[in-house]
């Protein structure tokens, strides 16, 4: 069977319909009558894991960034440039959002492309440090590796991490902060709104764990691996904001093909509202950790994106 894009739901993943077949007895012993058909059983929820879905069937509209997204590589100076210039205008108001760019959308796209570069160097540095470095050659990767600190990543194993992946990293750390902020109960609902079907065993112990522990028993299971895992966080983002008290700037979607237009839409921003809201304010003149880390993770969500709707997942 070829599954269709609607097939697939975010975090509960794909509901199949079951046939209700409805069992009856012909004839009651007593009178004769009829008994009354049975309700049709409740169809049960069934997660179908993103990965498997036909590539020719996923949503496909970041597909054409994967060229530049160079998973395996450490982003130095130049590559930052090739993946934003390779932006669609559409793709490229998001990233200005999460940097919160005035007039953004008013703006041409050397221009757009210009300001997300000075923006992104001007919120990672000091007033000292930003009249020496070149604003066509960022070393992305030092960049991801400074935000990673921020959120206790080792910086020896950030700096031999490829730069996909210490942004992956980042995600999941900014998980755990997530998790460890929840009641008990707010974990239990929200693994509930994960998995409304009850596949994930020993949920109530989970629930009760740290982030770190809970996060290493949830990498076990369909929700946490390959492009399910941002499925998954499309989830846990659109759950919590209600907690957090933050409206988000767009819809709790519900399917495979909106999970994508969460990521080409302000995730960053998002992240930077609810995962990112403890951080350090910075002080005049200094660099401002939670826009860049937002930035970060506006362009890592792409990224990923990208490459599921390729098929380089």
């Amino acid at each position: 069977m070829v599954l269709t894009r609607r097939q697939l739901l975010v975090g509960s993943g794909v509901v199949v319909a079951a046939a209700g077949v409805a069992s009856s007895i012909p004839f009651l012993q007593r009178k004769g009558d009829l008994v009354p058909p049975l309700e049709p059983s409740p169809p049960r929820a069934m997660f179908i894991p993103p990965d498997s879905i036909a590539i020719a069937e996923r949503p496909n509209e970041l597909a054409y960034l994967a060229p530049a997204v160079d998973k395996g590589a450490k982003w130095e100076p130049g590559q930052l440039f090739k993946f934003i210039n390779a932006l669609s205008e559409t793709h490229l108001l998001p990233v200005g959002s999460a940097l919160e760019v005035s007039d953004f959308a008013e703006k041409n796209k050397p221009s757009k492309v210009e300001a997300v570069h000075r923006e992104i160097l001007w919120k990672s540095s000091s007033i000292f440090t930003y009249p020496f470095k070149s604003l066509e050659q960022i070393n992305y990767h030092d960049l991801v590796v400074w935000c990673s600190g921020k959120l206790n990543i080792p910086k020896n194993e950030a700096r031999f991490t490829s730069t996909f992946d210490l942004e992956r990293q980042m995600v999941e750390r900014q998980f755990i902060d997530l998790w460890d902020k929840l009641t008990e109960d707010q974990r239990r609902e929200l693994l509930l709104k994960i998995d409304p079907s009850g596949q994930i065993e020993n949920s109530a112990a989970i629930a009760a764990m740290s982030g770190s522990a809970a996060l290493a028993a949830l990498s076990a299971t369909v929700y946490f691996t390959g492009f399910a895992f941002y499925t998954t966080m499309s989830v846990v983002i659109c759950t919590v904001a209600g907690w957090f008290g933050v409206t988000l700037p767009f819809a709790a979607y519900m399917t495979a093909s909106s999970t994508v237009a969460v990521l080409t839409g302000p995730i960053g921003w998002a992240i930077g509202a609810i995962c990112l809201a403890g951080a350090i304010a910075a002080w005049a003149g200094q660099a401002d950790v939670r826009k860049t880390t937002a930035t970060v993770m506006q362009l890592h969500c792409m990224k990923a994106g990208a490459l599921y709707g390729a098929g380089k997942t």
